[in-house]
């Protein structure tokens, strides 16, 4: 299951990656709010970043870096999200289970959505349903290629990018569904 919040940070940045441009923007949280504190952004040459992925990992490392200096971006946690043909989003519904058994059931079933070897994707969920009594339950099943999440990691932990990242590919979904939990570790 997914989720967005700063942990132990008192901030965080929230990086998009575009084809055009890399934004940046730091959130800072204080005394229960939340503000933004610091915005950036760098312009790309076309052929950086084509359809979703990172041709030039050490153009787009140099762009991370210089908007951090530029705008005096202090956050050592950075979060992005993936986008493209590698990252499948589907709504799916399923038998009202446990937690400890769903996230078996959802990696199950998620093999008849995914057109990808089940090896090469990382697979996540959160679920959707407010009744958890019934006898299902709506689930959002987010699956992503490796070789997706290893090329936007390796442009963050170039010198120059940011050190410590997290790959949220579900951050605008979660926020359309306005969930609030915790983001566990990477499904590998």
């Amino acid at each position: 299951m997914f989720g967005f919040n700063f942990g132990s940070n008192k901030s965080i940045v929230g990086l998009d990656i575009g084809s055009n441009s890399i934004k940046a923007v730091e959130l800072q949280r204080s005394r229960g709010e939340v503000m933004v504190s610091h915005l950036g952004i760098e312009l790309l040459a076309s052929d950086i970043v084509v359809d979703s992925m990172i041709v030039d990992s050490g153009s787009v490392a140099s762009a991370i870096s210089k908007i951090f200096s530029e705008h005096a971006f202090k956050a050592k946690q950075v979060a992005t999200s993936v986008s493209g043909h590698s990252v499948i989003v589907k709504k799916i519904s399923m038998q009202t289970m446990d937690e400890p058994e769903l996230g078996d059931a959802v990696r199950n079933e998620a093999a008849q959505y995914i057109p990808f070897d089940m090896s090469d994707v990382n697979v996540d969920y959160q679920v959707l349903s407010d009744n958890l009594d019934g006898p299902t339950i709506d689930v959002l099943l987010v699956a992503v290629k490796k070789d997706k999440i290893l090329n936007y990691t390796n442009a963050l932990q170039l010198p120059g990018g940011s050190r410590r990242s997290s790959i949220l590919t579900l951050l605008l979904c979660r926020i359309a569904t306005n969930t609030t939990t915790t983001l566990p570790p990477i499904q590998r």
